[in-house]
């Protein structure tokens, strides 16, 4: 393995054209990847695996899918062209996980067919972080083979922040259907200017056909910056290191090389940890030469101790490096916003309020005493309200003017908490002081309202009395702010059911019309509400207050689930006493279910040899309640000793049908003749076809019940397989 960064300041004092900033060919012992992550939506796999190994030789296995064994053979991984560095060493690839346990360790992948292999996306990326401040362009090339297929295919991602998020370029967006060993060479604007640049690897394996070895496999891979220009910007001292938001902060920078005129450069603030993944600009001078840029911390930056700053250029286009010292961003006092307040004379006391920080203090024509403004005491003018800073930022101030008129009484302004489905309510009772009677009221939309508020189904907010003044006092408005208590909701007693192999059981996932933030219990003992075994159980659901708790008593049920064993095979020949079909099944099945045979209809549990067709036999234990059906399989044979040979596998016999029709799957087929032979050997069928698809039939009706075997020769091989008619 050879890995090469480099630092900043050295990157952009460079004139070089081309620099290597990154390179990885797989060879030492510590390659800077890392395998099987769950970047980028991806899973550790039970199919399918990255490793890094000098394995290209493929072989044959099997593979165990629903207690049958199928066999596969995985292809050679094509050698390695002189171009890459060691070719034909160790290389980063893709692995199928039941072929590294049959022992075979090349370029390969278990492709997701729905019903033996499941879909699947494996990622690898890069362990460490790139470099690429300053550089013009930014290159990533590798060498990557993956034959693939349309739903098994390669992608490239990269990442600018560290490995927290990716990013999926498009050049191409799919790597497939590439036999041979080729370099690939992948340049988006994204990859230049980033402190933090990484890729990674993702191999998609979605449920498909058509799918061909060898998998994904990468090796050389190189990140490579072009800087062709030799212009650079050198970061000034930023003092001092302490501001508040919204203050002015001087950017001085110096420059050497030539930039081109209509040229802007920008001064940049990084968030509180020092990064410019995201960088905020604070200030900008039209210039081809250094200078100073006037900037400011834009108001409501969060407060923070590690930001640093710095210049980029328009023209061409230059990043700088940070000021080079962490900058402190204090939250400065916010005394609020300046507002007005108009009050008639005799008014109750009113808040005076400009929405900023509290703890502040008021001054003015009269003193002020708990924040209020009371007409009937204190003198009208301007109130200010000062919040003082404990730091560097200065005092923030604001204030209020106040006007008062004689007129309407609206009573005084209150909150009132509602409980929910309580009914109506009437909100001029809840007004405080004295309102006068006959004013209008809006809802919280500003739509007219008759002021009695319907807790069934309203929603709160702020509903508004206003009662017409007169003379030169105007109107007077008091508001009603309606809190809506939330009543405890457990839901209705009951008795649930529940299949025991549905248990432990989440009684919250089985409340109906309740509440999920309440509490279980059982025998007084609070608990998770995770259920193992029938009993009784009480929900406690919380009200908000000023509303009350409700309770519901549960019953939970428990019903054993079905069980009819598992999948089997019975060799069962001519001549054998008559057989119990339920002895041949798996596991433990419960007596008492249903059989039906290889054309579906029903069938005694007795197997008579010579008379009973061979083939699939279905036992099913019927549901019960919320327990399901359970069935099994059991495949009855008379196996006569014929070997299989190599290609087991290759064909599959699926049953037969009521109608004599026996169905085969495996690998599509061209020129293929078909021969049925006996138990003891013999031909018995011969038939020829110019293909055979995926899924198809064969009529052997005109044969007698027994053990057979099916010979297909093609184009491309022999396949075999053993049936029952």
């Amino acid at each position: 393995m050879r890995i090469l960064t480099l630092g900043t300041a050295a990157f952009l004092a460079t004139t070089l054209s081309a620099q290597t900033l990154f390179t990885e060919d797989f060879e030492g012992n510590s390659p800077a990847f890392v395998l099987n992550t769950t970047d980028a939506g991806s899973i550790v796999s039970s199919w399918n695996t990255w490793v890094i190994n000098n394995s290209y030789n493929g072989g044959d296995g099997d593979l165990v899918c629903l207690g049958f064994p199928f066999g596969y053979s995985i292809v050679n991984t094509p050698a390695q062209p002189a171009g890459i560095t060691s070719a034909n060493g160790r290389y980063l690839h893709t692995a199928s996980v039941e072929g590294i346990a049959d022992g075979i360790t090349n370029c390969s992948f278990g492709a997701a067919d729905g019903f033996c292999i499941n879909a699947d996306n494996t990622f690898s990326r890069m362990s460490t972080d790139v470099n690429t401040v300053g550089a013009g362009s930014v290159d990533l090339k590798f060498w990557w083979i993956c034959e693939g297929g349309s739903s098994y295919y390669g992608q490239v991602y990269y990442s600018v922040d560290g490995g927290s998020s990716w990013t999926a370029t498009s050049t191409p967006s799919q790597y497939n259907f590439q036999g041979s060993w080729t370099e690939q060479t992948v340049s988006l604007p994204a990859f230049a200017g980033q402190a933090t640049l990484r890729f990674g690897f993702r191999f998609v394996n979605a449920v498909g056909s058509g799918a061909t070895d060898p998998g994904f496999a990468i090796d050389d891979v190189r990140i490579i910056a072009d800087n062709t220009s030799s212009a650079a910007i050198v970061p000034g001292v930023v003092a001092p290191l302490s501001y508040c938001q919204g203050t002015d902060v001087d950017v001085p920078y110096t420059i050497t090389g030539t930039f081109n005129p209509g040229n802007v450069f920008t001064a940049q603030l990084s968030d509180a940890a020092g990064s410019f993944a995201l960088p905020v600009p604070i200030g900008s001078v039209a210039s081809v030469t250094g200078g100073t840029i006037a900037a400011v911390i834009p108001p409501g930056t969060p407060q923070g101790t590690g930001y640093r700053i710095r210049v980029v250029s328009s023209s061409p286009v230059v990043t700088g490096a940070d000021n080079g010292s962490n900058i402190s961003i204090l939250m400065g006092p916010n005394a609020g916003t300046d507002a007005s307040l108009t009050i008639c004379e005799g008014d109750d006391p009113v808040l005076l309020s400009t929405g900023g920080d509290p703890d502040g203090t008021w001054s003015g024509p009269s003193p002020v005493v708990d924040t209020l403004y009371d007409p009937t005491s204190m003198d009208p003018g301007t109130y200010t309200y000062t919040v003082v800073s404990t730091g560097p930022c200065g005092n923030d101030m604001a204030t209020v003017v106040v006007s008062e008129l004689v007129g309407a009484d609206a009573g005084v302004s209150v909150t009132a908490t509602i409980c929910k489905n309580t009914g109506i309510h009437d909100l001029f009772a809840l007004l405080g002081g004295a309102p006068d009677v006959g004013g209008t009221w809006t809802n919280p939309g500003g739509m007219a309202h008759t002021g009695m508020f319907n807790s069934d189904f309203e929603q709160g907010g702020i509903f508004t009395y206003t009662v017409t003044g007169g003379g030169s006092c105007g109107n007077d408005e008091a508001v009603v702010a309606v809190t809506l208590g939330q009543p405890g909701q457990a839901g209705p007693d009951a008795v649930w059911t529940v299949c025991s192999s549905d248990l432990p059981v989440d009684l919250f996932d089985l409340l109906v019309d309740a509440n999920l933030t309440g509490v279980w219990h059982q025998d007084d003992e609070a608990f998770n509400g995770v259920a193992t075994a029938a009993g009784d159980y009480v929900y406690v659901d919380f009200a908000q207050q000023p509303c009350s708790n409700d309770t519901a008593f549960i019953t939970l049920a428990v019903t054993p689930a079905a069980d009819a064993g598992t999948n089997s095979t019975a060799q069962i020949c001519p001549g054998d006493p008559a057989a119990d079909l339920l002895a041949f099944l798996g596991g433990t099945p419960q007596s008492g279910g249903t059989w039906t045979g290889p054309g579906g209809s029903p069938h005694s549990s007795t197997f008579i040899a010579g008379t009973d067709p061979y083939g699939l036999y279905t036992y099913t234990i019927a549901a019960n309640g919320p327990c399901a059906a359970s069935q099994s399989v059991l495949a009855v044979l008379c196996e006569t000793g014929i070997a299989e040979g190599a290609a087991r596998g290759a064909l599959r016999w699926l049953g037969a049908d009521g109608a004599g029709l026996q169905t085969f799957d495996g690998p599509a087929m061209r020129n293929a003749a078909i021969d049925v032979l006996d138990a003891a050997g013999r031909s018995v069928m011969h038939r020829t076809t110019m293909t055979l698809t995926t899924r198809w039939q064969l009529a052997t009706d005109m044969l007698v019940p027994g053990s057979y075997t099916l010979v297909v020769r093609h184009a491309e091989g022999t396949a075999f397989v053993r049936f029952a008619q």
